[in-house]
Formats: structure tokens, sequence, C-alpha cells
């Protein structure tokens, strides 16, 4: 959960940060899980990008991918972020790898197979 506590604190108040963290577990034991939308407005005024970014940066390091395929994917989003994809169907919300210029969380690739984050040089890691 360090990856939930380095990038959500940019959007998001502490509250609401562990309960993404908490969620984001859940769901990491068992990929049927519906979330419990988050209850809080975020802190940050940001578009759906950057939360579908989260998502997919976590969800692409499970081993279980053909549980957490682009479906599944999409529909623990949208329930747990009902009011930032209140208007994206799924099949939009599937699209996790949209790359602006500059996003609040961007894509992070896993490199050869590990499942490691990639932090700024100048991160401390706990």
């Amino acid at each position: 959960m360090e990856y939930c506590h380095y990038y959500l604190p940019r959007i998001a108040d502490q509250e609401t940060v562990n309960h993404i963290c908490t969620e984001v577990d859940k769901w990491m034991n068992l990929n049927t899980y519906t979330p419990k939308p988050i209850q809080r407005p975020f802190t940050k005024d940001i578009n759906n990008i950057p939360l579908r970014h989260f998502v997919w940066n976590i969800s692409e390091r499970f081993l279980y991918k053909r549980y957490y395929n682009g479906d599944n994917r999409a529909k623990f989003i949208k329930a747990l972020f009902p009011k930032s994809f209140a208007d994206t169907d799924l099949s939009t919300i599937k699209n996790f790898k949209v790359e602006p210029l500059k996003t609040e969380i961007p894509i992070d690739e896993p490199e050869n197979g590990k499942l490691d984050f990639h932090y700024p040089e100048d991160y401390v890691r706990n």
C-alpha cells in the first residue's frame, strides 16, 4: 500500500486515502469484491484519468490477470469512484492507459516482469 500512500495524498485527504487503500486491499484478496464508494470529495479538482492510471498501475501487478481483466478493473473503479465516473461507460473506463502531457498519477509500466513501482530517485522508501 506504499504506492497508495505515495500518490493519493496529492488528490485526497487522509481519510479518503485510507479508505481507498482498504478497498484496494480487499479487492486484491477477492477479485469479485465490490468496493464501498468514497464519500468525501477529492482535495484537488481532477478528471478521471489519474484514477484510471492508479487502478491500472496497481492491478497490472496482480498475479492473476485473467481475474483482473479490463471489465473487472472498470467495474471496480466505477464502484469506488462513482461521482468521477458517473457519466462514463465501462467500455470507456477500460481505456486505462490514457497518457496526457501531465497527470497527478502517471502510468507506471512494470519492467522485465518485476512488480516494483517506480518512484522518483529522491524518494525515501519506508
